[in-house]
């Protein structure tokens, strides 16, 4: 794109703010938040290119210029950029057992996002692991295998039995074979 004099002063105003933008959102640079924080660029180029703003660029002034699907697909690329931050092999990751609500969770990014394991007793030394959940943005990082972990560990701890309902336990216990799992599971 031929970006003419006049514009040249709004173009570098744009990269400025997109980066401010991408540094507000992003954890750690990683291809897919840069990837993002290219396309944010792009769209404001584009959109100053052929509607420059006032004169007196604010952020404020900016976000009152810009449009509000444009102000939500930043706020969508924005929470994209930030959830593909996340790496488990890099963050560190805590698993929470809350006890009451019987379930092991780990929260992603420090946000509302998190990866849950839901169990229930059905008899006092008894526990069935029901269901292991990670939000779409999440899966295929090796999170639920924090949280099978930590179930089984638990299980072996309180001296427990488990029936294993969910799919992915039986998968982690398959791929961890442990005596101390096979101890504690109902076959």
């Amino acid at each position: 794109m031929k970006l003419f004099p006049q514009y040249l002063n709004a173009a570098c105003e744009t990269l400025t703010v997109a980066f401010i933008i991408w540094f507000q959102t992003s954890l750690s640079l990683n291809s897919v938040s840069f990837l993002y924080s290219c396309n944010v660029i792009l769209y404001l180029c584009v959109l100053y290119y052929n509607n420059p703003p006032p004169s007196s660029l604010t952020t404020p002034a900016l976000i009152g210029w810009m449009s509000p699907d444009l102000t939500a697909d930043l706020a969508t690329m924005a929470q994209a950029a930030q959830a593909n931050a996340f790496d488990p092999n890099t963050s560190q990751i805590q698993v929470e057992h809350d006890k009451k609500r019987r379930q092991f969770v780990i929260r992603l990014n420090g946000s509302h996002d998190r990866a849950v394991l839901l169990y229930e007793y059905v008899g006092k030394k008894t526990v069935d692991l029901q269901h292991t959940e990670v939000p779409d943005a999440y899966r295929g990082r090796g999170i639920a295998k924090h949280l099978a972990k930590a179930a089984m560990d638990f299980v072996v701890e309180e001296d427990l039995k488990a029936h294993l309902t969910c799919w992915y336990i039986q998968k982690y216990v398959k791929e961890n074979p442990q005596p101390q799992y096979f101890e504690h599971i109902y076959q």
